[in-house]
């Protein structure tokens, strides 16, 4: 069956195709015919379409293994790759945050007493340098509950943690409401370089709605307010390392915590990330204000003129500045190869669990990340004295296994979002409870490509800075390119007869299959990009690439430079031995831009 999505956006119609991941142009009745042959379960064939076909789109979907890319390796990253590690120190919390996960408004988790022991503490942090031999810089996060409520235990842990990172850049993170942070918490934080994350929800309006003192029920606005103005007075060069999380209630004023986070003096210059109050695991529904909405959705679009250069810089909220990530995001999967050859594949979503931020709760239990439920039994993936499941790990890994049917079946699969999150329902991973979450995420999907498209058709404006050093390399493009298809032809001739090159691609070459088609299409010359694979494999091109005296080591074509790279170990390191082979990338192949 053909896997396909068709969508308008900016007055045209569009078809992006799952098994090449192109998004092309329609014309109106072949858009309407792609929507009859598709309510005619795929048989109504117009020659239209059929032509389509002949391009190579809307060909039937290749079966496939559903297996993660990084299955094979699980086990070695799990081993030796850890970066981050989470300590929740705590499941007691000063406050009581309406929206929290420990609320009572989501399920089986609830503020209690339990607190992380100094014992377990220091194990994780042996598991975090037991499993982290491959990375150069390490991270340890304390979370909670307030973290801060265990001031002694971190102070401890820090003091730990130093010794043990001999030979590592070591980070500490922490996310806290601040009302703890005295004078002296605030110089410990400033001297171990913490990263901090102060919540603040907007105005005194909004952030004192849900976030309230437990033993009275008072706001903390002013508190939190306090803290940030004492970093700014008395630890200026500290505000780089202090973001502001921003929870948002979609039933506060848009408007009001906007243009706090945009002009308010005490938090203007602190970055900020925004989320919207998280929906997983939730008992019931997320209230809704279709007037905020509405808000948000035009401050996306003012977004967009941003980029294009049709509005200044700082007229957008900082509450959708982390929007463009997906639009990018849409670019960067459509630029992705053919599906057409992949033998075992994955939907997007699931990263490897633990390898980004490992977690750790008060007992010792291991978590893919604190995006989950430490109640639920499905997504523990180990425990710091047993080590990891590996099994359980895997599962989480592969989720896409539990509706491998449905999935190798959705034009959105390259852009998924599902993870284990949403396919926990706190017993087990569920196929039903991730189910019910794919409308959702193909509407988002949906909404991004009609948004890339637009943006895509009207284009956009370069930076000063950048377009100065464009029109720089411009200048001399006519000079350098006659001498850089010289090279490019002297060098392949010059490698066609070597005895260590196993095989030399070059358009410019007798021997070439494309030679005729070359001559006709580019007479002047081949191209000063030459690939070529090297006798011994791996190991050879490892060598010759440290071998190099005059060339340099970069992604660059019709540089000044003469630049060369090994593609399997660089533009193409995220693929493995099976995948890059049916890509055509030897482990040995050389890409020389002369």
């Amino acid at each position: 069956m053909p896997v396909f999505h068709t969508f308008t956006a900016g007055g045209k119609r569009y078809m992006f195709d799952a098994n090449t991941n192109v998004i092309i142009n329609l014309k109106e009745d072949l858009y309407f015919e792609l929507e009859k042959y598709m309510q005619s379960g795929y048989k109504e064939i117009t020659p239209a379409i059929e032509k389509l076909r002949d391009r190579g789109y809307l060909k039937d979907r290749a079966d496939f293994e559903m297996v993660h890319p990084m299955d094979s390796t699980l086990e070695y990253s799990l081993e030796r790759c850890i970066g981050t590690i989470a300590l929740q120190v705590t499941q007691g919390c000063n406050l009581r945050c309406k929206y929290c996960a420990y609320s009572g408004s989501y399920y089986n988790r609830v503020h209690s007493s339990k607190r992380m022991s100094k014992e377990i503490a220091f194990k994780a942090i042996d598991f975090l340098f037991d499993h982290s031999i491959d990375r150069d810089r390490v991270s340890l996060g304390f979370y909670g509950g307030e973290p801060l409520l265990e001031l002694d235990l971190i102070k401890e842990c820090v003091k730990y943690a130093k010794k043990k990172s001999i030979g590592k850049e070591l980070m500490f993170n922490i996310t806290s409401n601040t009302t703890l942070i005295t004078d002296e918490v605030l110089k410990f934080l400033y001297d171990n370089e913490f990263s901090l994350t102060v919540s603040l929800d907007g105005d005194r309006q909004a952030h004192d709605k849900n976030r309230v003192f437990a033993a009275n029920g008072a706001g903390t606005f002013s508190v939190v307010m306090q803290i940030l103005e004492k970093i700014q007075t008395q630890y200026p060069d500290y505000m780089e390392r202090v973001h502001i999380n921003a929870v948002i209630d979609p039933t506060t004023d848009f408007d009001c915590t906007s243009n706090f986070f945009s002009d308010y003096k005490t938090v203007k210059d602190f970055y900020i990330q925004a989320n919207l109050i998280s929906e997983y695991y939730r008992k019931d529904e997320v209230a809704t204000d279709e007037e905020y909405r509405e808000k948000f959705s035009y401050e996306i679009f003012k977004m967009y003129l941003q980029k294009l250069g049709r509005l200044e810089n700082g007229s957008v909220s900082k509450l959708v500045s982390h929007g463009f990530h997906s639009l990018k995001e849409i670019h960067d999967k459509t630029k992705m190869p053919s599906s057409l050859t992949i033998k075992r594949d994955h939907h997007s979503g699931p990263c490897v669990p633990g390898i980004q931020r490992l977690f750790v709760d008060v007992e010792g239990n291991l978590y893919p990340c604190e995006r989950v439920s430490e109640a639920s039994k499905a997504v523990r993936m180990g425990h710091i004295d047993t080590g990891f499941d590996i099994d359980k790990a895997r599962a989480l890994l592969n989720i896409g296994k539990l509706t491998e049917k449905e999935c190798k079946q959705c034009w959105a699969f390259r852009f998924c979002s599902a993870c284990a999150v949403q396919a926990d329902n706190l017993e087990e991973l569920s196929a039903e409870k991730k189910l019910q979450n794919c409308a959702l995420i193909r509407g988002h999907i949906d909404n991004m490509m009609r948004d890339y498209c637009v943006m895509r058709d009207l284009g956009c404006i370069q930076s000063p800075q950048n377009a100065f050093i464009l029109n720089l390399g411009l200048e001399s493009l006519h000079v350098r390119m006659p001498r850089h298809v010289e090279n490019g032809q002297a060098v392949a001739e010059f490698l066609e007869n070597h005895p260590k090159v196993e095989y030399v691609s070059y358009p410019g070459l007798k021997s070439n299959k494309y030679y005729e088609t070359a001559k006709k299409y580019m007479p002047n010359g081949g191209c000063g990009v030459v690939s070529f694979e090297i006798k011994g494999g791996k190991e050879a091109a490892e060598k010759f690439l440290k071998n190099l005296k005059l060339a340099a080591i970069e992604t660059h074509v019709a540089d000044a430079r003469t630049c060369c790279l090994n593609p399997a170990t660089s533009t193409h390191r995220q693929l493995n031995d099976e995948q890059l082979k049916e890509a055509g990338v030897p482990a040995g192949l050389i890409r020389i831009s002369c």
